[in-house]
Protein backbone atom coordinates (compact mmCIF):
# COMPACT_ATOMS: atom_id res chain seq x y z
CA UNK A 1 0.00 0.00 0.00
CA UNK A 2 2.92 2.61 0.87
CA UNK A 3 4.73 1.57 -2.22
CA UNK A 4 3.12 4.82 -4.44
CA UNK A 5 4.02 7.23 -1.72
CA UNK A 6 7.59 5.48 -1.52
CA UNK A 7 8.31 5.76 -5.14
CA UNK A 8 7.02 9.88 -5.21
CA UNK A 9 9.36 10.76 -2.28
CA UNK A 10 12.13 9.17 -4.16
CA UNK A 11 11.33 11.31 -7.23
CA UNK A 12 10.95 14.22 -4.62
CA UNK A 13 14.48 12.96 -2.96
CA UNK A 14 16.29 13.07 -6.41
CA UNK A 15 15.22 16.88 -7.06
CA UNK A 16 16.09 18.17 -3.41
CA UNK A 17 19.62 16.23 -3.23
CA UNK A 18 21.05 16.79 -6.85
CA UNK A 19 19.83 20.65 -6.37
CA UNK A 20 21.82 20.84 -3.14
CA UNK A 21 25.30 19.32 -4.38
CA UNK A 22 25.41 20.80 -7.23
CA UNK A 23 27.02 24.27 -7.69
CA UNK A 24 24.56 26.83 -9.47
CA UNK A 25 25.70 27.18 -13.31
CA UNK A 26 25.46 22.83 -13.03
CA UNK A 27 22.64 22.32 -11.55
CA UNK A 28 19.98 22.06 -14.19
CA UNK A 29 21.92 19.57 -15.69
CA UNK A 30 22.66 17.74 -12.62
CA UNK A 31 18.66 17.59 -11.62
CA UNK A 32 17.72 16.53 -15.83
CA UNK A 33 20.57 13.91 -15.32
CA UNK A 34 19.03 12.45 -12.42
CA UNK A 35 15.55 12.71 -13.14
CA UNK A 36 16.46 11.04 -16.68
CA UNK A 37 18.75 8.39 -15.67
CA UNK A 38 15.40 7.80 -12.60
CA UNK A 39 13.20 7.68 -15.26
CA UNK A 40 15.06 4.86 -17.60
CA UNK A 41 15.13 2.60 -14.58
CA UNK A 42 11.25 3.30 -14.49
CA UNK A 43 10.89 2.41 -17.75
CA UNK A 44 12.65 -1.25 -16.81
CA UNK A 45 11.45 -1.74 -13.83
CA UNK A 46 8.06 -3.54 -15.07
CA UNK A 47 10.50 -6.27 -16.71
CA UNK A 48 12.73 -7.00 -13.87
CA UNK A 49 10.04 -9.27 -12.56
CA UNK A 50 10.94 -11.19 -15.34
CA UNK A 51 13.95 -11.84 -14.62
CA UNK A 52 12.76 -14.19 -11.43
CA UNK A 53 12.12 -16.95 -13.69
CA UNK A 54 15.60 -17.22 -14.11
CA UNK A 55 16.63 -16.63 -10.28
CA UNK A 56 13.74 -15.78 -7.87
CA UNK A 57 16.07 -13.19 -5.93
CA UNK A 58 17.69 -11.57 -9.09
CA UNK A 59 15.17 -8.28 -9.59
CA UNK A 60 16.45 -7.90 -5.77
CA UNK A 61 19.70 -7.83 -6.41
CA UNK A 62 19.39 -5.76 -9.11
CA UNK A 63 17.97 -2.91 -7.60
CA UNK A 64 19.48 -3.53 -4.00
CA UNK A 65 23.32 -4.00 -5.03
CA UNK A 66 22.84 -0.23 -6.55
CA UNK A 67 21.40 1.36 -3.93
CA UNK A 68 24.27 -0.44 -1.45
CA UNK A 69 26.69 1.24 -3.69
CA UNK A 70 25.18 4.37 -3.42
CA UNK A 71 24.35 4.33 0.00
CA UNK A 72 28.49 3.84 0.49
CA UNK A 73 29.40 6.63 -1.91
CA UNK A 74 27.03 9.06 0.00
CA UNK A 75 29.53 8.20 3.49
CA UNK A 76 32.28 10.13 1.57
CA UNK A 77 30.76 12.98 0.89
CA UNK A 78 31.79 15.89 2.82
CA UNK A 79 29.58 17.42 5.83
CA UNK A 80 27.95 21.16 4.20
CA UNK A 81 26.65 22.03 7.78
CA UNK A 82 27.16 25.59 8.48
CA UNK A 83 29.41 26.16 5.83
CA UNK A 84 29.43 28.26 2.55
CA UNK A 85 29.46 26.53 -0.38
CA UNK A 86 30.98 27.60 -4.12
CA UNK A 87 28.57 28.71 -6.08
CA UNK A 88 30.61 28.24 -9.80
CA UNK A 89 32.71 25.90 -11.02
CA UNK A 90 35.72 28.45 -11.33
CA UNK A 91 35.09 28.57 -7.09
CA UNK A 92 35.35 24.84 -6.68
CA UNK A 93 38.37 24.87 -8.76
CA UNK A 94 39.73 27.28 -6.82
CA UNK A 95 39.33 25.95 -3.27
CA UNK A 96 40.93 22.59 -4.57
CA UNK A 97 43.60 24.43 -5.42
CA UNK A 98 43.68 26.17 -1.98
CA UNK A 99 43.14 22.72 -0.16
CA UNK A 100 46.06 21.20 -2.34
CA UNK A 101 48.47 24.16 -1.43
CA UNK A 102 48.72 25.95 -4.23
CA UNK A 103 46.97 29.52 -5.31
CA UNK A 104 45.57 30.07 -8.52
Amino acid sequence: YFYPQLLSLGFTLIYLITSELYPTNLRSQAVGFASAFSRIFCICAPFLGQLAKIWPPFPMVIIGVPILIMALAVLKLPETSNRILPQTVQSVQELEMTQQGTKP
